[in-house]
C-alpha cells in the first residue's frame, strides 16, 4: 500500500521547530519559563528565528531544559517518557490517517513536522532529566557515520534486524 504521506519528506524540521518551541516563550502558555498545565490550548506558532536555525543539539537541549527542565524533573522520568511514546503514538495514527486519505495533502507535511517536533522535544527532555548531553552521546554513536560498517553514508544495504551492541561507555 503506497501511502501520500511519504511524499512529503522535504519537510524542514528545524523550522518547524523553532516555530512551536520559539526563543521568547513557550508556545502554549506565552510564559517563560513554561507554566503550562496537564490540558492546554493548541500552540500558537511564532515566525522563526534566525538565531534559533544555527542552532546546535546542545543548544536546543539547554532551551528545553530552561523553558520546561523544572517542571519535568517534578513530574518525573515516567511522566517524560510517556508523553514520548503518546507523541510516537500520534505520529503513527497521523500516518494512518494519511494513507487512508483522511488528511487533505496541504495539512500532510505540517501535521506531520509538528508531531516530530514534539518527539524532538520529548527526547530532549528524557535528556535532561537522565542529565546526559544528548549531542555528546549522539557524535559518539554516530559521528563516525553509521554504527554497523562505520561508512558515510551506510553501505549495510537494507534494513536490519540484528540487535544493537551498545557501548558500555555510554
Amino acid at each position: 500500500m503506497y501511502c501520500r504521506a511519504f511524499l512529503f519528506i522535504a519537510f524542514n524540521l528545524i523550522e518547524t521547530i523553532c516555530k512551536k518551541y520559539p526563543l521568547a516563550k513557550c508556545s502554549y502558555c506565552q510564559s517563560s519559563p513554561c507554566c503550562c498545565k496537564e490540558k492546554r490550548f493548541d500552540a500558537i506558532l511564532e515566525p522563526i528565528s534566525e538565531i534559533q536555525l544555527a542552532w546546535t543539539l546542545k543548544e536546543w537541549q539547554e532551551h528545553f531544559n530552561n523553558f520546561y527542565g523544572q517542571k519535568n524533573k517534578e513530574k518525573g522520568v515516567e511522566y517524560i517518557l510517556n508523553r514520548l511514546f503518546r507523541e510516537a503514538g500520534e505520529l503513527l495514527a497521523l500516518q494512518m490517517m494519511t494513507c487512508r486519505g483522511e488528511l487533505s495533502s496541504d495539512k500532510i507535511e505540517e501535521e506531520f513536522a509538528l508531531e516530530l517536533a514534539d518527539i524532538f522535544a520529548w527526547t530532549i527532555a528524557v535528556a535532561n532529566f537522565l542529565e546526559t548531553d544528548l549531542e555528546s552521546a549522539v557524535l559518539k554513536r554516530f559521528g563516525r557515520g553509521c554504527w554497523k560498517c562505520n561508512q558515510n553514508p551506510c553501505v549495510c544495504g537494507n534494513f536490519n534486524v540484528k540487535p544493537v551492541k551498545w557501548d558500555s561507555q555510554l
